[in-house]
């Protein structure tokens, strides 16, 4: 066996010399990555002689030139490249006009005052990115400009006329005894029963 360091043949510990396993067993010895321009050691003996970063990199297949796979995160290699084409023909514009107006509005919501991050386009034209077209509004307003809000009304509002803390006001009971009726599909009798 020859010492994986300084190559003398010795018959010692982890393919290490005595002189080196020593220095090992007292924590003086790490060995550098084998990876040509790495600085950092390799923690402790291996079989692999790689620091973490690169032996991570080596198990998933990836290239052990870091700076390689820096580049590929942008423009045509990186995986959500869709051709250059965005929602906006002129996106640029819209990015500067959009942070002006998220300053002048201090981040606030147009229509609710709570933390608004997106920008609708008050006359609808993708194109007209002027300051006073655009519209500071946090998701939910929105969702409630350009769709009409949420349809957020409860299955039992479109199947009974009313919400089960509605039915609890109304009749007595529970939630749980209202919930029951209902999987067991004996909640539309009770009401036609008990119709005030």
């Amino acid at each position: 066996m020859r010492c994986k360091i300084c190559g003398v043949e010795d018959r010692g510990a982890k393919n290490l010399c005595h002189k080196h396993y020593a220095a090992y067993s007292r924590g003086g010895y790490c060995p550098k990555c084998k990876v040509p321009g790495c600085e950092k050691t390799v923690q402790k003996i291996n079989k692999h002689g790689y620091c973490t970063k690169h032996w991570v990199r080596k198990s998933k297949n990836l290239s052990l030139d870091l700076n390689k796979d820096l580049r590929k995160r942008y423009g045509k290699e990186n995986h959500n490249w869709n051709g250059g084409t965005s929602e906006y023909p002129n996106h640029c514009e819209m990015k500067r006009a959009r942070i002006k107006k998220l300053k002048l509005t201090h981040g606030k919501c147009e229509i609710c005052g709570k933390l608004g991050k997106q920008v609708h386009h008050i006359d609808g034209k993708k194109t007209n990115h002027k300051i006073s077209n655009l519209l500071v509004v946090c998701y939910r307003c929105h969702l409630a400009v350009m769709h009409g809000g949420r349809k957020n009304t409860s299955k039992f509002i479109r199947k009974y006329g009313m919400t089960l803390t509605q039915m609890v006001e109304r009749y007595g009971n529970s939630v749980g005894y209202y919930f029951s009726l209902h999987e067991k599909n004996g909640l539309r009798k009770f009401l036609q029963n008990n119709k005030m």
